[in-house]
Order: structure tokens, then sequence, then C-alpha cells
């Protein structure tokens, strides 16, 4: 033969093997060079397995030249594609339990939207330039926390790849300084950039003409400071009196819905993080409203009464649903002949999203001398003392007295029909309050 038996093999495939090279000779006379799988799924990409791997090539190899069946061939060893990965590293990451809930969720919606542009290249074909260009491309269309998190996502996933051997690579070509130097820091805002509206400009962007559902979405939104991923993975079991404090009617957010790819069912997570888990008392617009919503329009929108398990804010299947809210949030704003974009006082601008509902409910309850404690609670951030971490949260009837602070003037609707006003209550402020 032309060629001695040279032991090659290669790491590849789904999941991952040794793969061997050998010179056969066709019945016609001629040769070739195909790959053959070595069916040793128990050997691990280290070097003490290569050399394994390299003795079993050579025997095949050997087979071959005297005319033996080595195996089934390919013209070369199938590569392992980062679309590949996903079934095992949402096993690997769902059982590590060092990893919170809400950090699985936003690895996950994180790479249902990595998937779309880099799922079907080989994991070995991702260099540092590929993933500086995808990180470039990542930033003219997404806002900076985004790409973060999808640019934390991918790393993870790289390094739990790597670590479990799933992939020949050596090092993370995330985190090559041509790639990171790409990455956009986060900045914390001054003051008067921090994207929101006035109450004057809620009033009028609820005034518009809005479907019944967009209503009770931004109503809900600016009255409780849910996330929009919390807002669409409320159902109306959640909805109730605390037990503690029976006159207080309250939304338990218990889990949050993920943002799905094109072609992808929307899943359902935990909250973002253990502060996320909490109870946050209903303004008396939001609960009038829900009522209305449960009673009439829900089964107008979906076509049947609900149930207890069912989504608050459904698709018209009754299913869960989380619209591109960025994009929604723009189109509201046009028809109700406001901005789109906000504009920050050196003159560049930004576009509105809907966590500028969430920043404008925090705003107004600062504005109307609610303590700070009781916002970052209703918001379900991390409480800013020590004291608040471990030991104590803010009682739920003073919780509810913080949210009746938020004095909006209603527009007459339906499904409103007596536009309620809250109650102006004064709120005992905090000393620890930072």
């Amino acid at each position: 033969m032309s060629r001695t038996a040279s032991g090659t093999v290669d790491w590849r495939g789904n999941p991952a093997r040794w793969w061997a090279r050998v010179t056969v000779r066709r019945e016609d006379g001629t040769k070739a060079r195909p790959w053959v799988d070595l069916e040793r799924p128990d050997l691990k990409n280290t070097l003490e397995d290569k050399r394994t791997a390299k003795r079993l090539a050579l025997k095949r190899a050997r087979a071959a030249s005297k005319g033996r069946f080595v195996g089934v061939e390919q013209a070369s060893a199938p590569k392992t594609t980062l679309a590949g990965l996903e079934t095992k590293w949402f096993t690997l990451i769902e059982n590590d339990p060092d990893l919170k809930p809400g950090t699985v969720s936003r690895y996950k919606a994180s790479w249902a939207m990595v998937i779309p542009k880099l799922g079907k290249r080989s994991v070995v074909d991702l260099t540092p330039p590929v993933l500086r260009a995808w990180v470039l491309d990542l930033r003219a269309a997404k806002s900076v926390s985004t790409v973060r998190n999808d640019v934390n996502a991918l790393t993870r996933a790289f390094k739990d790849a790597i670590a479990q051997r799933w992939v020949s690579l050596t090092s993370n070509p995330m985190k090559d300084d041509y790639v990171r130097s790409a990455v956009p820091s986060m900045d914390s805002p001054e003051p008067d950039e921090i994207i929101q509206w006035t109450r004057a400009e809620t009033e009028k962007l609820l005034d518009s003409p809005l479907s019944d559902l967009h209503f009770g979405m931004l109503l809900v939104s600016v009255t409780t400071g849910l996330r929009d991923g919390e807002l669409h993975g409320l159902r109306f079991g959640d909805d109730g009196r605390d037990e503690k404090w029976p006159d207080v009617r309250r939304l338990h957010v218990l889990r949050q819905a993920l943002r799905a790819s094109e072609g992808r069912p929307v899943e359902i997570g935990s909250p973002k993080s253990k502060w996320g888990r909490r109870k946050v008392p209903l303004h008396a617009s939001a609960a009038t409203w829900l009522d209305w919503w449960k009673a009439e329009g829900w089964g107008a929108h979906v076509g049947r009464k609900p149930e207890t398990d069912d989504y608050v804010f459904p698709n018209t299947d009754g299913k869960a649903w989380r619209p591109r809210a960025a994009d929604l949030i723009r189109e509201l704003l046009v028809a109700a002949d406001m901005p789109e974009e906000f504009r920050l006082p050196d003159g560049e601008t930004g576009d509105f999203t809907w966590h500028a509902l969430r920043r404008t409910f925090a705003s107004l309850l600062s504005d109307a001398g609610a303590p700070g404690e009781a916002i970052d609670y209703l918001l379900g951030q991390s409480p800013r003392t020590t004291r608040g971490r471990p030991y104590t949260a803010p009682p739920m009837n003073e919780l509810a007295r913080a949210v009746a602070l938020l004095a909006l003037a209603l527009p007459e609707r339906a499904d409103v029909p007596s536009s309620p006003q809250p109650q102006k209550m004064p709120v005992r402020k905090s000393t620890s309050e930072g």
C-alpha cells in the first residue's frame, strides 16, 4: 500500500467519541481514507485514552490493509455542533446544586437566543474572530444587559463542555481577550438617565386606545413592578388574600415565563433569584381590573372560562405566552402618540422597553415617600441591609400601604368601570433606608 498505517484519531461527534482514519482498498482497486467509529464510548478525551485510541486505530488500519471489514465508513468524523450540546448542557445545569433556579432560567433564555445564530456551527469552528463578530452583531441589536447575559451563558456552556470532555477544546474561546474586548461594560446610569415615565406620561399611555389585554398588562406592570417574564408567569391561583393579613389582597410571584426562540414553546421557570419569589400587594385599580378580566375579559380573549391554573395573560389558546415586550411597548407608545425613544442629557437616545414600567413603578413609589426597603422587596431585589437579608421582610400591611400611595388617574373603561382611586395612606419611614 502507498500509505502505512498511521493511527490517526480524532475526538468528535455527539455524543463525542474517538474516530480513526484508515486506508482501505475498494473492489475496483482504488484506495480511500475514510473515518471509522472505534465504537469505544468508554474512552474519554484524555491523553491516556487518546493513546489507547491510537493503538486501536493502528489495529484497524492493519486489518484494512488485509481487506478486512473495519467498521462503517464516513467521509469525515462527525462534528459536534453547538446545538448538539443543548440536551446534555441543560441536564447538567438543571442538576447543579450551586446554580440558583433563576440563573438556570436565564442561561436557558439566553441559549434560545444564541442557537439561531451559532447553533449549526461546529464547536471547533467557533474561533475568537467568529465569536467576536457575533458579539458585535449582538451589540448592534440588543441592550447591554441582554448582550452580557447571552455572552455569559455561552461562556458557561463552553466551560462545562470542556470540563465534561464533550468537545476537544482545551481552552474556552469566549474567554479570549479578542472576544472579551468586544463585550460592553455595564455602567450604572445617572439618575437623569434612567429610562422611565412620569406620572402624567403613564396616565397618557393608559388612556390611549388599548385592547383590554394590553391595558391590563400595562396596569398590572406599573402598579406591581413585576418583570415582564413574571407578569406572563402569573396564574389566577396566584391572586388571593394573604394568610397573615387577610385584608390584603396580593399576587404571589412563583414563576416566570422564559423567552422562546421562533418555533419553540414558551417555557416556565423559577423567578430570577430567591428574592424574586415574593408576595406583592395589589393596587386597588389592578384588583378591580383583574376581577373584571377573570369574570368577562379572559373568556372573551380565549373562548372559555378560566381555571385556577390558567395564566392571567395567555395567548388566544390560553397557553403560556411571552411576546417581544420591547417591540410591543414601542407599538403601544406609537398608538398613544408618545416618543418611542428616550433622550439622554448628552443628546444620545435609547429605546423604551417594557422594563421602563418597572422603573416607573419604583420611581413613583419613591416620589410618594415609600421606604426604600419596601420598594426593594416589591421589586424582588436583594435587601440593602444585612438585617434585611436573613432576618426580616416588610410586613404585608406596610407593603400594601406603600402600594396604595400610587395615585393614577385612570380612564373610564368597561374593564375599570368605576376608575377606583387609591387611598393616600401614611407610610412609616424606615430608619434603615439607604
